[in-house]
């Protein structure tokens, strides 16, 4: 689901003053105009808090008026349809990014009509194609 989803009716968000090193962390990245990784994959085990910590750093983005660094953001969800499947991350990256990044919608555009079965397709060639290649 996407961060503002209400799928994701009060979504979670950490604790003032903790995991303070990894949300700075994730702002740095997303401020850095060269960063070494082109992708933030924030990865840990279950029960970590993985989604307290985006959706805090995206409210802190949005706050401080810097929604125009966030290309979106893809929240799984354990037991949820839709949100259980891995099958939804690319597509749902890709309408972010179509969105929130200008002159992405058209090549966005353009690689689902020349391929309109992309969201049927392998994840490796979704994310070739609709994010990667744009």
């Amino acid at each position: 689901a996407m961060h503002d989803s209400s799928e994701r009716d009060l979504p979670p968000s950490c604790h003032p003053k903790t995991r303070l090193k990894v949300i700075e962390t994730i702002i740095a990245w997303i401020e850095d105009a060269d960063p070494l990784v082109d992708i933030l994959w924030l990865h840990a085990p279950f029960g970590y808090g993985k989604s307290a910590v985006m959706q805090t750093a995206i409210g802190i983005l949005i706050f401080f008026g810097l929604r125009h660094l966030f290309a979106g953001a893809f929240f799984f969800g354990r037991n949820k349809p839709g949100r259980d499947l891995a099958r939804y991350l690319f597509p749902t990256i890709a309408y972010q990014i179509a969105i929130n990044v200008p002159g992405m919608r058209e090549l966005i555009d353009h690689a689902m009509v020349l391929d309109p079965t992309l969201p049927s397709k392998t994840m490796e060639i979704q994310l070739c194609s609709i994010i990667i290649k744009p």
